[in-house]
C-alpha cells in the first residue's frame, strides 16, 4: 500500500508541474492533444497485446 501511495502521490505531483510547463511553452490546446495521445498509446498496447496472446495461446 505504501509503494502505491508513493507512486500515484508522485505522479500526482509531477504530472501538473509538466502539463503547466507544457502549455506555457506550446499553448492549452497542443497539451491536451499531447495527453491525450499519452493516455492512447497504453490503449493501444494492451489491443497488441490480447491479440499477440490470442494467437499464442
Amino acid at each position: 500500500m505504501f509503494a502505491m501511495a508513493v507512486f500515484i502521490g508522485f505522479s500526482g505531483l509531477i504530472t501538473p508541474l509538466i502539463t503547466s510547463f507544457l502549455a506555457s511553452s506550446i499553448g492549452y490546446d497542443m497539451t491536451l492533444y499531447l495527453v491525450a495521445i499519452f493516455s492512447i498509446v497504453p490503449l493501444l498496447l494492451i489491443f497488441y497485446y490480447k491479440k499477440i496472446d490470442q494467437k499464442i495461446s
